[in-house]
């Protein structure tokens, strides 16, 4: 199995302050959106935003995550053995 890139992924209650200050203040550009909340099917559940250096970060709505949660993307070429791995060392799929 191959790792191509990890990037953050920010949980936020408030996605639409978090994209203003990603865009706004820290130079990212929103380069896919993606509709669709547990309240609300065509709500932008997701942004995938880039900065001119390629770094990569995902804000997504979670209703629960009032302080916001980071966590990490890891993309991979092989999904079934990575998820294997993590399994076996005691991760859960949530």
């Amino acid at each position: 199995m191959k790792i191509s890139g990890f990037n953050p992924i920010i949980l936020t209650n408030d996605l639409e302050k978090l994209r203003g200050i990603h865009v706004d203040k820290l130079g990212f550009k929103v380069i896919h959106t993606i509709k669709g909340t547990a309240a609300d099917p065509e709500a932008v559940g997701e942004y995938v935003m880039e900065n001119d250096a390629g770094a990569r970060i995902d804000l997504v709505y979670y209703e629960q995550a009032e302080n916001g949660i980071t966590s990490v993307r890891v993309n991979v070429d092989n999904f079934d053995e990575a998820l294997a791995i993590y399994q076996a060392e005691g991760f859960s799929v949530a």
